[in-house]
């Protein structure tokens, strides 16, 4: 285990050490890395899938992964709240010499919050949707490793955050199977309530 966790301190310090070093890209990096920047945008993706129009096949489609997205962010949530009751992994700035473009925060580093609900969002949005799924990976993706370069994760803490994250996506889809004939209920109250 200690050989996996230096290669993992050695991919951080070779990602890091180009931060700080490119000013433009670094502004970039922070607005990526930052606590609200894409939680909110994905938030505002989802509640954009919700009301886009089309055809009601594919609008119910869509609607039932932006609800399964939307149990997947509650869920990650609280799988990241109980993973870190037990385990506490300090943060990259406190332990190794990096540049920290942001902040170091003080919870548990390890699995990454972040990666962890975009991951589950995003994976639950591909498995309605794979075109537009792919983007939501994308960012997800792009996040995860804005939030290593500027020292605030290692790297495994953001590959098993999007790995718990998919996980949680898979089982929320298989929930969503088992439970079909109430997700169709809950569609249907929504449209007529004028909220669908």
């Amino acid at each position: 285990m200690d050989w996996l966790l230096d290669l993992d301190r050695q991919a951080l310090q070779l990602i890091n050490s180009l931060a700080g070093h490119f000013p433009p890209f670094d502004q970039l990096i922070m607005g990526l890395a930052n606590d609200y920047f894409m939680p909110v945008a994905f938030c505002s993706a989802l509640f954009a899938l919700w009301f886009i129009g089309g055809q009601p096949p594919e609008r119910e489609k869509r609607q039932e992964s932006a609800l399964r997205a939307l149990l997947g962010l509650g869920l990650a949530n609280g799988a990241v709240a109980l993973a870190t009751l037990d385990f506490f992994r300090s943060r990259p700035g406190t332990e190794l010499p990096i540049n920290v473009l942001l902040y170091t925060p003080t919870d548990s580093s390890l699995p990454s919050n972040s990666a962890t609900v975009l991951f589950a969002i995003a994976m639950s949005i591909w498995l309605g949707n794979r075109r537009v799924g792919s983007f939501f990976l994308l960012a997800a993706a792009l996040q995860a490793f804005s939030r290593v370069y500027a020292g605030m994760h290692y790297p495994l803490d953001v590959i098993s955050g999007a790995a718990l994250g998919i996980i949680i996506a898979l089982l929320v889809r298989w929930l969503f199977i088992l439970l079909q004939p109430q997700v169709k209920w809950l569609l249907s109250l929504a449209r007529q309530l004028y909220l669908a």
